[in-house]
C-alpha cells in the first residue's frame, strides 16, 4: 500500500519529530506522535505500507498551512517480489 499521510508531520521539531497529527489518524496521532505510522515504512492490518511525507501543505492538523523543519520530499520505490518488513 501506497499512501500520503499529514504531510510527515507538516510541523517537525530537531529530534522530535512531527508537532501533531489529527485524531482522525488513529495509531500515530495526537501531540508528538513519532515517527510510526506518520512516515515510512510499516504495517497496517498486516499489510506493509509506505508513507511518504511527500509535497504539500495544509492546515487539516490545526497549524498554519506551511511546512516547519520539513523539507518537501519525492520517494522512489521500486517494487520487487521479496517482502520487507
Amino acid at each position: 500500500m501506497l499512501a500520503g499521510h499529514y504531510n510527515g508531520g507538516q510541523w517537525r521539531l530537531p529530534f522530535l519529530g512531527a508537532v501533531k497529527v489529527p485524531a482522525s489518524a488513529g495509531k500515530g496521532s495526537g501531540w508528538f506522535p513519532g515517527d510510526m505510522g506518520v512516515v515510512g515504512l510499516s504495517s497496517y492490518q498486516g499489510i506493509p505500507q509506505y508513507i511518504s511525507p511527500g509535497l504539500g501543505a495544509s492546515n487539516a492538523i490545526g497549524l498554519p498551512a506551511f511546512r516547519l523543519f520539513n523539507t518537501p520530499q519525492i520517494t522512489q520505490i521500486t517494487l520487487t517480489t521479496r517482502m520487507t518488513e
